[in-house]
């Protein structure tokens, strides 16, 4: 899930993790956030 990176660099692949774990509704939704 690390295909986002842009311009923003961690900032994208945060909120790329928080996405994923929120449709997958894992228990590292609120962990990265």
């Amino acid at each position: 899930m690390r295909t986002v990176v842009d311009q923003s660099g961690d900032s994208e692949l945060r909120t790329t993790w928080v996405r994923a774990s929120v449709v997958s509704g894992g228990p590292g939704t609120t962990t990265v956030a």
